[in-house]
């Protein structure tokens, strides 16, 4: 029986190393990008664990935010009116009516006048997140969300509407003003624009920069003569005029504009 000799050409063996050589090459390569890839994730998994998990303990003062409430309740009426613009009446009192009237609720860690206090030193003073954390000793997370919660309360409590007899004028007008009384006889109240400093993003800051020279929300409000506010519509831009304003505020019915009656 005869045996077959099966011989391979030169070119065919060196096409064949040509290929394997480029295999070799190929897994090399992606061995190396594994590699790289999982250096990369260890770095990151080690800065996530020194970061958030064995992190140094940051706020550590132990002058709290409870015991910096207590000082400010327990001290002098100027400064709890410096610090939070109110008296100390109305900070003692005002959580328990969001609480009971308007959902405002305390965790485990924040009170109800911490939250008050946080809120309104960000309003008073323009105070940033990372002050609020060094006076309360609480994250930044955590000023961040209980600023939006109490955020959520006092829009819900600060409804602006006008009475139900606004039309009639009733007491519109005192005896001290006769002089004035043929005049507004008529008048129910008085409109204008208020200008109200405002802080933006950068970049944000041209629409807003008003005559004056610095950002603000040109804010249209409108007043009946007991001094109390019928209507608010704020977040117009500085630069806008308050007659734009205005005819955007009778245009738009949702807004509720209180239109006066007959010939008031």
């Amino acid at each position: 029986m005869e045996s077959l000799d099966i011989s391979i050409s030169p070119d065919l063996s060196e096409l064949l190393d040509e290929k394997d050589e480029e295999l070799e090459k190929v897994c090399r390569e992606q061995d190396e990008e594994w590699m790289t890839l999982c250096q990369l994730a260890g770095k990151y998994v080690l800065t996530y664990c020194k970061k958030y998990l064995c992190e140094e303990p940051f706020r550590t003062s132990k002058r709290s935010g409870h015991i910096f409430i207590q000082e400010i309740l327990r001290g002098n009426e100027t400064r709890c009116y410096e610090n939070f613009r109110f008296k100390k009446a109305v900070f003692i009192d005002l959580p328990h009516d969001l609480t009971e009237k308007y959902g405002l609720k305390a965790t485990c860690g924040i009170s109800t006048h911490k939250m008050l206090g946080m809120f309104f030193m960000v309003c008073a003073h323009g105070a940033e997140n990372r002050m609020i954390q060094e006076i309360f000793q609480h994250s930044g997370e955590t000023v961040h969300r209980h600023f939006h919660s109490m955020l959520n309360v006092v829009c819900n409590l600060a409804i602006i509407r006008p009475r139900l007899n606004y039309n009639d004028g009733v007491e519109a007008h005192k005896s001290c003003n006769e002089r004035y009384l043929p005049f507004f006889k008529d008048c129910i109240g008085a409109l204008d624009g208020t200008h109200v400093k405002a802080r933006l993003p950068q970049g944000q800051e041209i629409l807003y920069i008003d005559c004056k020279g610095y950002p603000t929300q040109n804010i249209l409000a409108i007043v009946d003569f007991n001094m109390c506010f019928t209507f608010a519509l704020a977040g117009w831009e500085g630069s806008a005029h308050d007659n734009r304003i205005f005819c955007e505020a009778l245009r738009r019915q949702e807004l509720n504009f209180p239109h006066s009656l007959e010939n008031k």
